[in-house]
């Protein structure tokens, strides 16, 4: 049973004063469980707020001005610990093999105005040389509904997908196995690396080296008869 819990939300008061009601705790540091409420950006940022720890996301719709909103339902099932552990993927991001980030959604590797981006990727096995463009979207399948579909109007459900953005020379989206790495050379930049909405953005320079690869470690808590977003 859990008893800490962590919000993160704009409008948390709401969640936050019914918790102690069902014997839960509200806390900001070290929770056991994290309530994300909002929309997916929520998910987002507590996972980079409380990397690793179970959360729940309670989707709303802002049209309802979060009004009458019943959680009863919801925070008994935390209280009873009625809810399983799914398991998301998260891709990590080494620049230079020294700093690293990471994300839920993508990886986002992209030109500084006002030059095109070059660079040489390896994805798995293969190679892709010269790639001039805006530079490529990194993406898990959670993410793949976001910034990898609007370059590709696509989304996938297994593996990690690479999106070229904006090649000079067409290159289709591909998708790899979850355990194959992707490695990226800048042959001329300057460049940014980014994962998220995380703020902090990482400045490539020629020569600059990223590697990529996946972990299952984003834990997600599935509460008993509701879907993995609960919708409000």
């Amino acid at each position: 049973m859990v008893n800490k819990i962590a919000v993160v939300s704009f409008e948390k008061e709401l969640i936050e004063k019914e918790l102690p009601k069902y014997g839960l705790k509200v806390v900001k540091k070290n929770p056991e469980l994290v309530i994300a409420f909002g929309g997916d950006g929520s998910l987002i940022f507590s996972e980079q707020a409380y990397p690793e720890v179970p959360k729940i996301l309670i989707k709303m719709d802002k049209s309802k001005k979060y009004k009458g909103v019943d959680f009863s339902e919801i925070l008994m099932k935390i209280k009873e610990g009625k809810y399983k552990i799914k398991k998301l993927m998260k891709l990590y991001a080494l620049l230079n093999g020294k700093k690293e980030i990471s994300g839920m959604n993508d990886v986002n590797i992209h030109y500084y105005p006002p030059c095109a981006l070059r660079f040489n990727a390896k994805l798995g096995d293969k190679k892709i040389e010269n790639v001039i463009g805006d530079g490529l979207i990194v993406s898990t399948p959670y993410g793949s509904e976001a910034y990898f579909k609007a370059i590709t109007r696509k989304n996938f459900k297994k593996g990690i997908g690479v999106a070229f953005n904006n090649p000079v020379e067409e290159i289709k989206p591909k998708i790899l196995k979850k355990d194959e790495q992707i490695k990226i050379k800048i042959t001329r930049g300057p460049g940014l690396l980014a994962c998220d909405c995380n703020k902090e953005v990482l400045k490539l320079k020629t020569k600059d080296e990223i590697r990529i690869h996946a972990v299952d470690n984003a834990n997600i808590a599935v509460l008993e008869g509701m879907d993995l977003k609960i919708e409000l």
